[in-house]
């Protein structure tokens, strides 16, 4: 799997090509480890060329959302295709995860949620 990493504004953009599963997703996950040390605490995973996803790679997306939300921050998941639909569904993740139909409209999100400027 290919995973390249974007930054607007306040945002961390994790675009992931390829399949996302016990083979690659250590590698998904020392990359995480790495941007929650720099600070990093809102998140876009852009799945729009993610090809198929298994119950690692399901963990992988709980271990972001769960020190991002540590950090006060969120995970969006941007572009997901029809079976990674399916699987948040019958996981039940799908109530966890704010699925935004792509990146724009995820970092829109994100422009919503933030605080006022005083």
């Amino acid at each position: 799997m290919d995973i390249s990493i974007e930054t607007v504004g306040s945002v961390t953009i994790i675009r992931l090509n390829g399949t996302l599963d016990a083979r690659s997703v250590h590698g998904l996950r020392d990359q995480i480890s790495a941007l929650i040390a720099a600070g990093a605490t809102q998140f876009v995973v852009d799945a729009a060329q993610l090809r198929f996803v298994d119950s690692m790679g399901l963990g992988a997306l709980l271990y972001l959302r769960r020190f991002a939300r540590q950090g006060k921050g969120d995970v969006r998941i941007a572009s997901a295709g029809r079976e990674l639909l399916v699987l948040l569904d019958l996981s039940g993740l799908r109530t966890i995860f704010d699925v935004c139909p792509d990146v724009p409209a995820a970092l829109a999100r994100f422009a919503e949620a933030a605080p006022p400027a005083v």
